[in-house]
Order: C-alpha cells, then structure tokens, then sequence
C-alpha cells in the first residue's frame, strides 16, 4: 500500500463562519482505495497548518507506506524543523497521525483505541471548545 494524494480542506459548519471559524481536515488516500481522516488545530481555520501539509508534508509522504507512519512524521518533522517545533508545524503533523492512524485502522477493521493498546477509560467528561 502506498500514499498516493493528500488533501487539506477547511470545512465551514454555517455559511455565516469567518476564514477563522472554519475547521481544517486533512484526508490521506491509498491506492487500495482506503482513506484516513484527520483534523488539524482550528486555530485562524488552520490554514498555515493545511499550508504546510499541502505544499511541504504530502509531497515527502506520496509513494511511501501509510503503514511507516511514525518514521515518515519523524522524517518530516526534522526535515521542517526550521518552521518551528510547535504551533502550525505540531498541528499538521498531528492531523496526518490522526488520519495514518485511521487508515491503519480500516486496513486493520479494529477501533484505534485498540491499536493504541486498549481504553484505559470507558467513559470521559465532555466538554465543547471553540
């Protein structure tokens, strides 16, 4: 299995959000088919984190095993460490984790929690940000 396309959107949730009220997604697709979605920080809409993934991460991720997952975050990371370690570049490095893992998820048809180790908790606090 290889990546063969990743897309970053912004989606608006009403057609009154501002650019910065938008939520940004990040979608990693295969060529078996499969695809693994993840969502970036919302902050100003994540548009420098979907910038990053766009125009700097997907074009050293396209052709590689979705299933090296952590070597190829790693390989991005200290390639676009200049960027800087946190913020917009942490951001787009966590939508891609949370869509690799969703496409081993689907290849694997178990719950990611499961994947991770197991659920530590059954039930959580919940709570609405943003």
């Amino acid at each position: 299995m290889k990546i063969t396309r990743i897309e970053a959107f912004q989606v608006a949730w009403s057609p009154n959000d501002k650019p910065q009220q938008l939520s940004a997604f990040v979608l990693v697709h295969t060529d078996d088919g499969l695809t693994g979605i993840g969502e970036a920080s919302p902050m100003q809409g994540g548009r420098a984190a979907l910038g990053i993934i766009r125009d700097d991460i997907a074009p050293l991720l396209i052709g590689h095993d979705p299933l090296d997952h952590a070597v190829l975050l790693d390989q991005a990371l200290h390639t676009l460490v200049k960027l800087g370690p946190e913020g917009a570049l942490t951001s787009a490095l966590a939508a891609l984790d949370i869509a690799l893992w969703d496409l081993k998820g689907k290849l694997t048809r178990l719950p990611v929690y499961k994947l991770i180790g197991g659920a530590w908790k059954t039930a959580l606090p919940f709570y609405a940000s943003i």
